[in-house]
């Protein structure tokens, strides 16, 4: 099982190596799996994948494209047992306003648009935000940026999370989305590519991270 994983992840690593070597740098738009209100770069495109080890049939892989005027539109793969099925959404982000002199992000959105994954059309609106870094601070921290969000029907109400940018553009993440605790930590690899580590719903997640900017 640990070799087939391992094989897939490997396959992955490559693909993603050859166009990191192509592509510039995007935002994220994910905490761990909850929205954030900052949406990826316009004329961006983004690919993430997570597999586990420990359950060699449940993985994550997500596409996502950002408009010129900054409307996110990503398609989601989940297989996650005990569910028999493989899952595909199709998630819509727009953006009202953005992160800048003091002011928050706020978009709306709403997740599995057409009710083909568990998230049935759950709308929601979230704030993000990112404020100045204490003079102490700045020899560890580079960015640091808070989001607060409310959904309908399975993201269950108030969402909360936040991330971290180290030194060295380690960045560490935290959140709380559907009532559970969940953490990742991403690290850039080569330009354009990233490697990922996350705890979801307590089952340890790796993979990888590619974004393409016009």
């Amino acid at each position: 099982m640990i070799e087939r994983v391992t094989r897939r992840v490997v396959g992955l690593g490559i693909f993603m190596l050859l166009l990191g070597c192509f592509v510039g740098i995007a935002h994220a738009d994910r905490i761990v799996l909850a929205p954030m209100a900052e949406t990826p770069d316009p004329n961006s495109l983004g690919l993430s994948g997570l597999l586990t080890p420990y359950r060699h049939d449940n993985s994550f892989l997500w596409v996502r494209y950002a408009s010129a005027q900054g409307i996110e539109l990503e398609l989601q793969r989940a297989a996650l047992l005990p569910d028999p099925k493989t899952r595909y959404t199709f998630d819509v982000e727009y953006p009202l306003t953005f992160d800048f002199a003091g002011l928050p992000a706020i978009a709306l959105g709403v997740r599995d648009l057409f009710g083909t994954g568990d998230e049935h059309g759950a709308l929601y609106a979230v704030v993000s935000h990112s404020p100045i870094i204490p003079e102490r601070l700045k020899p560890f921290l580079n960015h640091f940026r808070l989001t607060a969000g409310v959904g309908t029907g399975t993201m269950d109400g108030l969402f909360v999370g936040v991330q971290a940018k180290m030194l060295g553009s380690l960045t560490l993440s935290a959140e709380l989305y559907r009532r559970q605790p969940n953490f990742g930590l991403n690290l850039p690899v080569v330009r354009g590519m990233s490697a990922d580590l996350a705890s979801i719903n307590g089952t340890i997640y790796y993979g990888f991270s590619v974004h393409i900017v016009r």
